[in-house]
């Protein structure tokens, strides 16, 4: 993982993969609560917590670290792809097939009590 390099498939498959997990266990309530309280076209935050993040698997917080950019870009991926599963499963906002809403993940050094 040398700087100035782009992330490998494999790498950023691990990312996918750790972070799906993580907003799974952690955020999918916050995920449901936009797509079916978001107004159409909108921005909304999910706020995650680096350290119970990274503590879930140190390496993504290392690939963070060096790939700040490309990183968050995958976690907006994830993000939308959650949303959009959880959308399906729950059938939320009737039989429209997408959230209306885009989502960002917000890195956070803060505790959260939720």
């Amino acid at each position: 993982m040398a700087q100035g390099e782009r992330l490998s498939s494999e790498e950023e498959a691990l990312i996918r993969s750790v972070f799906k997990n993580y907003v799974l266990e952690h955020h999918s309530e916050d995920i449901t609560q936009v797509i079916t309280e978001a107004d159409v076209h909108t921005h909304h935050p999910i706020i995650v917590n680096a350290m119970n993040l990274f503590e879930a698997n140190m390496e993504v917080g290392d690939y963070f670290n060096v790939y700040p950019r490309e990183v968050l870009a995958l976690f907006d991926e994830v993000l939308q792809q959650t949303a959009l599963e959880l959308s399906r499963n729950g059938q939320q906002r009737g039989a429209e097939q997408s959230p209306m809403c885009t989502l960002h993940a917000r890195i956070s050094g803060e505790c959260q009590t939720t």
